[in-house]
């Protein structure tokens, strides 16, 4: 089994050069804030505008924190006690991924169920900033129970851990991340890193891969989805200039570009590179 770790082989190549620029604006800013300070002819509005600037970065982490922490408060940790059905195959996963217990491991972060009212998706929670935390949608919990599909959960479970992997969930990286949403310029940085955290699917349960599609169809019809004939679509249409577009306009991969990222990772390995465009 390969060993998990936090090195810059699982990003995608658009992450740093896109992080590149995220920092060097936030320089920019912290740069221009001091240099406010101590200029006696600074007008009023120029000086909060650099204000509202800096606690920008700050505003996020607390709205991020408060949103993170509504849905645990709300949520039903997953144990071997509670739900163990898919504490096993979390561990299973986590396992493979390189969290665990045992020496050398990066320790396994905590596994909350959340139901309505919460994102239709598995979040990298960043309030344990060590060792992260992660929530799961009922929605697809259920999907173990009810159709016996475990790949859909074994998806969500190994793309959330590869956002950690990536160290997507730092202090810094949030402070960067707001930076770039003032500016305009987020959605192709969470766009790459969405393809660094598929990454980490391909590298390390690839066998998980496909469970993306119920992303994209009901749950109850997942196992109904010809994935052939769905990558055959996507072929079709992945060159309209429309779709690369809207592609680079979301904050996650449009389904037909990141399912063919997948497929060709399933012909080539792990180390492929979505289009962002």
């Amino acid at each position: 089994m390969p060993r998990a770790s936090a090195d810059a082989s699982l990003r995608h190549r658009a992450e740093l050069p896109l992080l590149t620029v995220g920092v060097l604006l936030t320089i920019v800013l912290i740069v221009a804030g001091v240099l406010l300070l101590f200029n006696d002819t600074a007008k009023p509005a120029e000086i909060i505008a650099v204000a509202t600037a800096a606690t920008g970065p700050l505003t996020l982490w607390l709205r991020t924190h408060h949103r993170h922490w509504l849905a645990i408060g709300d949520g039903i940790l997953v144990t071997e006690r509670q739900l163990p059905e898919i504490h096993a195959v979390y561990v299973d996963v986590a396992e493979h991924m390189g969290f665990g217990d045992g020496d050398g491991q990066r320790p396994r972060p905590p596994l909350y169920l959340v139901g309505r009212g919460t994102s239709m998706d598995g979040t990298a929670g960043r309030c344990h900033v060590s060792t992260g935390a992660l929530t799961l949608h009922a929605d697809f919990a259920e999907m173990v129970y009810t159709v016996d599909d475990l790949r859909t959960v074994r998806y969500l479970l190994a793309h959330q851990l590869g956002h950690i992997l990536a160290g997507h969930t730092t202090p810094v990286r949030a402070t960067v991340n707001a930076v770039m949403l003032g500016a305009q310029l987020n959605r192709p940085l969470a766009t790459a890193e969405e393809y660094s955290a598929d990454r980490a699917v391909g590298r390390y349960v690839p066998e998980a891969a496909e469970g993306v599609v119920a992303l994209y169809s009901d749950k109850n019809i997942r196992a109904r989805i010809d994935i052939d004939e769905y990558l055959a679509d996507a072929g079709r249409i992945r060159d309209d200039i429309w779709l690369r577009i809207a592609n680079l306009g979301s904050s996650h991969p449009v389904g037909v570009k990141r399912m063919l990222a997948f497929r060709a990772m399933r012909e080539q390995g792990w180390d492929v590179h979505g289009e962002l465009f």
